[in-house]
């Protein structure tokens, strides 16, 4: 559940402080947001461009590659969340602006994830239809070692229907299938990209309602903790807030810094 009372006290005074300003300002999307302490970028952006991102993911520019250097790198960073924040390590993931099959090599640093902190990271995909050996490998990790159920975001019908022709009933049984399509009653949260075509609607005089479901859900950020992008060797702290002028892609950024270790690269994909 991300609690570190006993291994990192002031760290979890900080973190239940986010949980309750999230309960009292979040409208429906604060009771839902669980508040994992750690969240992995392996890509450098996202190659999808959803219209709705409440993140505003930037252009896909490159991933990192699972080398035996970066391997090490990985697996010391693991190991350090364990150190410093005991079993809330375990609700750490491995996607944030950015879609895990972007990296070929997504589930070898799941694996590690697994075997370091004794937890498998859940996985949202707006693209399993990508790369479907990898989705199957990651399934197949799911079924091995079970953990919270992955999820695919579907984008358009023509993409569910691509879906159930790819994969069997007993085969999505640990898979959620998130509505994103237009047809779906899901809301949009208002930040990121989503927020900015409110914006236009409003400026233009039109009605602002870009979903069927229009409530107040006022952002998909989750962590209040750390945000860590492994092939541009960043950490941020930060914690979700509704969207805004001052946070338009709906979390807080507390503080940044940049780290090197070895000299592994972002491999741009061709």
């Amino acid at each position: 559940h991300g609690k570190t009372a006993q291994v990192n006290p002031s760290f979890h005074q900080w973190r239940e402080r986010q949980i309750s300003r999230g309960i009292s300002e979040l409208g429906v999307s604060g009771p839902n947001i669980t508040h994992p302490i750690v969240a992995y970028e392996l890509s450098d952006g996202c190659s999808m461009g959803c219209w709705f991102c409440g993140i505003s993911a930037e252009k896909f520019e490159g991933y990192q590659p699972y080398t035996e250097e970066v391997a090490e790198l990985w697996r010391g960073i693991l190991g350090t969340m364990v150190d410093r924040l005991g079993k809330a390590s375990q609700t750490g993931f491995c996607y944030w602006a950015t879609d895990p099959m972007d990296n070929p090599d997504y589930d070898k640093f799941i694996e590690d994830h697994y075997h370091v902190t004794g937890f498998l990271p859940q996985t949202t995909t707006a693209a399993p239809l990508k790369n479907v050996a990898l989705t199957r490998r990651v399934m197949a990790l799911f079924d091995k070692h079970s953990s919270v159920t992955n999820r695919f975001s579907i984008l358009n019908l023509k993409i569910f229907n691509q879906v159930h022709e790819e994969f069997t009933a007993e085969e999505l049984m640990g898979v959620e299938l998130v509505s994103q399509n237009n047809e779906a009653l899901m809301s949009k949260a208002s930040a990121g990209r989503a927020r900015d075509r409110k914006l236009k609607l409003r400026a233009a005089g039109k009605d602002d309602k870009i979903s069927i479901g229009d409530d107040d859900h006022a952002t998909i950020a989750c962590v209040s903790g750390f945000l860590v992008n492994l092939p541009l060797r960043t950490v941020r702290m930060v914690s979700p807030t509704r969207g805004g002028d001052r946070w338009p892609l709906g979390y807080r950024v507390y503080d940044e810094r940049k780290f090197q270790i070895g000299r592994a690269s972002c491999r741009e994909r061709v």
